[in-house]
């Protein structure tokens, strides 16, 4: 439903946005506080290189440390999403695992996500990686 050219993702749907204008553009039209929130791949964590680098270029990223248990990453995003959303204007940035969850998310609570390099068929490979653990 969506893809991927040269790093930029293409508005497919309504609630996927490619690129940093996107970001500062949305935040024009909502009073309340804006802040990004980076949903980060399987085995990483909100302490990543990626997630870093949002937090130094931004000054409103959060950036949590998800379990590697699919169900518990939804359950702790969906209760973070509950909590912030009254309170700020949310786009989702997600990184391989976290694109997926943010596609979800970003559906689910009508909310913008950027997406980087998404997991397109998780449910495929973590069925291989969560035996392991």
């Amino acid at each position: 439903f969506f893809f991927f050219k040269q790093k930029t993702a293409y508005e497919m749907l309504r609630s996927l946005v490619g690129s940093e204008m996107c970001i500062r553009d949305s935040f024009m039209t909502d009073p309340r506080k804006n802040l990004l929130l980076f949903i980060h791949g399987f085995r990483s964590s909100g302490q990543s290189s990626r997630a870093k680098q949002l937090t130094e270029r931004f000054d409103n990223v959060y950036t949590p440390s998800l379990s590697l248990v699919p169900d518990l990453a939804i359950h702790l995003l969906e209760n973070t999403l509950q909590f912030l959303k009254p309170h700020y204007n949310i786009t989702l940035i997600g990184s391989s695992l976290g694109g997926y969850y943010s596609i979800y998310l970003a559906n689910k609570h009508n909310l913008k996500a950027i997406l980087i390099n998404p997991a397109i068929r998780p449910y495929d490979t973590l069925k291989l990686s969560l035996i392991h653990i």
